[in-house]
């Protein structure tokens, strides 16, 4: 039996009845999962979790922005194109950037943010009253909290030292939308994942939907906050001798043993 609990005048009197009360009103948090492996786990539907899904793609992509080329911030991933493990963190808020560098340690640098009030053993760096940066490290793993407190959202990275993962979790549970709306590759606030036009739903029945969804919100080299030498997706360098670009594409396998093939190919024109 369900019981609306809204409004209800009356009282139950003892009976052998189980009766189970639903709060429809229940919601999900918003968070955002990313996984070393390219698994995003978007934010939720309102009532029921998203689906997970993988992406390939060794560059820069957008996790989570305004939707709308006037965003104020983003926030990108980047993987290391000979194993696609998750290897920098871009952040860029107003004119302000913060990268995260990941490996054994994790490190981060700020541009245009100004000299941080330090706190807590060099453990937690207060930049003015737009963000805060929070390490922590123990025996197990390594992680690092980014609040950016205007936006009322947190980036928490961990990396786990005996398994050698990353995970990145993106919390808007605070966040505003008389801010704007979120969309990349996160999706919106409403789990629906839409392509960069703003437009475009992605239709999880093929495959190739998935890959131009994904692909939508590849970073163009002029725009990418994680690297200073900017790249083309997959682009090693020029031949020497005509200049023609080489590029690198590493191949996804099942097996982890072999993730770091890779194909090489050169463009002649």
């Amino acid at each position: 039996i369900q019981v609306n609990i809204s409004n209800m005048t009356e009282y139950c009197t003892s009976s052998a009845i189980t009766v189970t009360i639903i709060d429809s009103g229940i919601t999900t948090q918003p968070l955002c999962h990313l996984e070393d492996s390219m698994v995003i786990t978007p934010f939720p539907k309102p009532t029921s979790p998203s689906p997970a899904y993988s992406y390939h793609g060794s560059c820069e992509h957008v996790l989570t922005t305004q939707c709308g080329l006037s965003s104020i911030f983003t926030i990108n991933a980047d993987h290391n194109p000979d194993n696609l493990e998750l290897s920098r963190i871009g952040i860029r808020l107003n004119q302000s950037f913060i990268v995260v560098m990941i490996g054994d340690d994790i490190k981060f640098s700020v541009d245009n943010l100004g000299d941080p009030v330090i706190r807590g053993d060099n453990q937690s760096f207060m930049y003015g009253d737009s963000v805060q940066i929070e390490t922590d490290s123990n025996e197990r793993s390594n992680s690092l909290t980014i609040y950016l407190i205007s936006l009322r959202i947190s980036i928490i990275l961990t990396r786990d030292l005996f398994n050698l993962t990353s995970t990145l979790i993106i919390n808007a549970t605070e966040y505003s939308r008389e801010l704007g709306e979120l969309c990349g590759l996160c999706g919106t606030l409403d789990g629906e994942l839409v392509y960069s036009d703003a437009i475009t739903r992605l239709n999880f029945r093929t495959l190739n939907s998935i890959e131009d969804f994904a692909r939508s919100w590849l970073v163009t080299p002029e725009n990418q906050i994680t690297r200073e030498n900017r790249r083309e997706c997959g682009a090693l360098g020029n031949d020497s001798i005509v200049g023609d670009p080489l590029f690198s594409v590493p191949l996804y396998v099942s097996d982890a043993r072999q993730r770091q093939i890779s194909l090489c190919f050169e463009i002649h024109g």
